[in-house]
């Protein structure tokens, strides 16, 4: 079947001729300066430069220490249960600043002499949670009254979406 019964341009199934380029058209090559209509664009820059790798790093570094300096001073406040508490907090930034503001009403709820222990638990579904514990030499009526207290007094008013995965409970404790 033709081209023309198929319905096609017969027009554009003939090769283009080209007239024959100059001399001076040919040394030029594809970067003809004296005809603008075939001026290139500019290659256009891909990725990133070695200085902004650089910055990059930099800045994950301070963040780095940052996180370290954050856990270090919590450790002063809290006694953490195992080395997936630093993890769980290194991974869950926002959390280190409301332990660091929570300190002093736990104190004021427990009485100053209280322990505090940071614990992280896995649910069977995966999921990690980060537990603020107070170690409790007392009744479990007197626990539950100072986590009361503490609840009403600081925490109901400082929870917000970034503490989901933070709870604080009362652990018996003689």
């Amino acid at each position: 079947m033709s081209a023309r019964a198929q319905g096609l341009n017969y027009s554009y199934l003939e090769p283009v001729a080209q007239k024959p380029l100059s001399p001076k058209e040919r040394l030029q090559g594809l970067t003809n300066w004296e005809k603008p209509e075939l001026l290139r664009k500019f290659p256009q820059r891909e990725g990133i430069t070695t200085s902004e790798i650089a910055e990059g790093r930099r800045l994950f570094q301070q963040s780095r220490d940052q996180i370290a300096k954050d856990i270090d001073e919590l450790k002063a406040s809290y006694v953490f249960a195992d080395d997936s508490v630093s993890q769980f907090l290194a991974e869950h930034r926002s959390l280190t600043a409301v332990l660091r503001s929570a300190i002093q009403p736990l104190k004021a709820s427990f009485g100053a002499d209280g322990v505090f222990e940071l614990e992280v638990t896995v649910e069977e579904d995966g999921s990690k949670m980060l537990y603020g514990v107070a170690l409790w030499p007392g009744s479990v009526r007197a626990a539950a009254q100072a986590l009361d207290n503490f609840s009403e007094s600081w925490w109901l008013d400082h929870m917000t979406l970034s503490t989901t995965d933070l709870a604080f409970i009362y652990r018996i404790s003689r």
